[in-house]
This record gives C-alpha cells, structure tokens and sequence, in this order.
C-alpha cells in the first residue's frame, strides 16, 4: 500500500523489449571505459576531496558541500543521461525551433539546450553544468 504519496509514484513499465541489462549500448561490449588521463575518480573508496561531483552519498556531514550533487537538489536523480524512472517528478517537455531543441526535465527544472546549427564544442576551459551539447538535424 505505500505511504499516502504512494499514488504518485511511476515505478515503470518493466524490463525493455530486447531483455538488455544495461543501458551501456557504446562500447558494443556493455563494458564501461576506462578513465580518462587526468581525471580525478569520486565515490567509494576515492580520497574525499571538494567539489563533490558524484549523484549521492558525500565525503562528511559538515555541511552541504560535503553531500553529494543529487542530496543538494544540483541535479535530480532522473536528469539523466540516460533518462531513467525515477520515481516522481520524471515529465520531461521537448521544445524545438529551427536551430536548437530543448530538453527541460520535471526535475530540478534543468533544461538542456541543444544548438543544431553545427557549432564547434565549447573551449576545455569554458565548462557548463550540463555539458556542452551538440546536434545535428
């Protein structure tokens, strides 16, 4: 029966048509990658260091920034990618205009804004939160 919320709650549809376990379809092996030079690896068992960047858990409870980003309400637990139920607040609305699609997700209200007019990336040292997205039509 759940709590008095329970009715809210989308827990999905089931397993997928094609009887996948993982949402991995780049390496065709399913395997994850390996870390990329220079990149410092967060989460278990890695030296507690700030900015905490992983979804959930944190380093400390001293205050929010030791929380993880998804704790501090920085990004929802289904902003994806990939685009999984979460539980609630998972709507998602797709705009379009000529030259960009927009992604904005019920939660945490991220919006990711796709330019489709072939753009170069951003420079390395011009980071957005969500990445520097790309499309092409």
């Amino acid at each position: 029966m759940g709590a008095y919320n329970n009715f809210w709650f989308d827990r999905g549809a089931g397993i997928v048509d094609d009887r996948r376990t993982s949402l991995i379809v780049d390496p065709p092996d399913g395997r994850v990658p390996a870390p990329q030079p220079g990149v410092d690896r967060q989460g278990p068992g890695a030296d507690p260091t700030r900015p905490v960047r992983f979804r959930v858990g944190g380093i400390g409870a001293d205050g929010p920034e030791d929380r993880g980003i998804a704790e501090r309400c920085l990004l929802g637990f289904n902003t994806g990618p990939p685009i999984v139920p979460g539980g609630y607040n998972q709507n998602i609305q797709i705009f379009q205009t000529a030259d960009h699609v927009v992604i904005l997700n019920e939660m945490v209200h991220d919006s990711r804004i796709v330019p489709l007019d072939g753009r170069a990336p951003l420079p390395g040292d011009l980071r957005q939160w969500l990445g520097s997205s790309r499309g092409r039509w």
